[in-house]
């Protein structure tokens, strides 16, 4: 399930972008939260991690229509990248694929990457931070 538009200004805020410089998208689809936050955050590396090449292609032609030379999606398996040099994560860990996304992201980030979670939370982590909507599509952030 794709994250409608009118929530990826919430993940912005939520974020609180403050001199981080590297921001991933695991699991990127048609690349809508990584252009979001590249258009918001000129200033932020934006990486999107997408198993489907089509998806890689469409996310790529919007980065490049619209003039975003800090937007990137590369087609990999976001369970076999290397996100330790991250600042910034965003998944959407459904519950088919949370315990692999839960075994990333406490493995492989560095003490004070933010994550970003939509709708779901993940488990074994306590959110520092909410943001929800009507008692759906809450989104959570959490600080490794």
């Amino acid at each position: 399930m794709p994250i409608r538009l009118e929530d990826i200004p919430r993940l912005i805020t939520i974020a609180d972008i403050k001199g981080e410089k590297i921001f991933y998208d695991l699991g990127s689809g048609d690349g809508r939260v990584l252009i979001g936050f590249a258009r918001a955050h000129k200033e932020l590396a934006c990486s999107g991690y997408e198993i489907s090449s089509f998806y890689v292609f469409v996310t790529n032609l919007k980065a490049r229509l619209n003039r975003l030379k800090n937007c990137r999606a590369k087609k990999a398996d976001m369970f076999t990248v290397d996100v330790s040099d991250a600042d910034i994560v965003y998944v959407y860990p459904n519950p088919k694929f949370a315990k692999l996304i839960n075994e990333k992201i406490l493995k492989n980030l560095k003490k004070g990457t933010k994550v970003i979670s939509y709708c779901f939370p993940i488990v074994g982590l306590t959110p520092t931070k909410t943001s929800d909507i009507y008692g759906k599509r809450e989104i959570f952030l959490y600080k490794i």
